[in-house]
């Protein structure tokens, strides 16, 4: 477990996008599925795809339907300090991702934005989380 705190404009877009909650099929977490190059938690660097989002500025996550959390999100953002916990996760895709070096950065990016936009993770990913 982390917590990011993160001075920012009060219309900066965090750049991620998010899913689970629990009104999904299996009660899933919310978690971050990718972190876009234009928001500020890219540019910060410590949140990454597949880390779970318990609480953004103090307001609790886990217990959030999908859409509530998106609402909360949207709300908290426009705060100029924001103050996110996360459970940090290790993806073997993430892992990868990291020892790949294609030496053609504008193919990468185009893999990259494929692979953020379908990405989910297998059901292995949620053994190692706490109760």
């Amino acid at each position: 477990e982390k917590t990011v705190s993160l001075k920012k404009e009060p219309r900066t877009s965090l750049g991620i996008t998010i899913a689970g909650g629990r009104d999904c099929r299996s009660r899933l977490p919310v978690y971050i599925t990718s972190v876009q190059p234009v928001g500020c938690l890219h540019r910060d660097g410590t949140i990454k795809r597949g880390d779970v989002l318990l609480s953004i500025n103090g307001v609790d996550l886990t217990q959030l339907t999908y859409n509530e959390a998106v609402s909360v999100l949207k709300a908290q953002t426009a705060q100029s300090q924001v103050v996110l916990r996360v459970i940090q996760t290790l993806s073997e895709s993430t892992e990868e991702d990291m020892e790949t070096d294609t030496g053609d950065d504008f193919d990468h990016l185009d893999d990259q934005r494929d692979e953020t936009r379908s990405w989910t993770p297998l059901w292995t990913h949620w053994l190692g989380l706490p109760r």
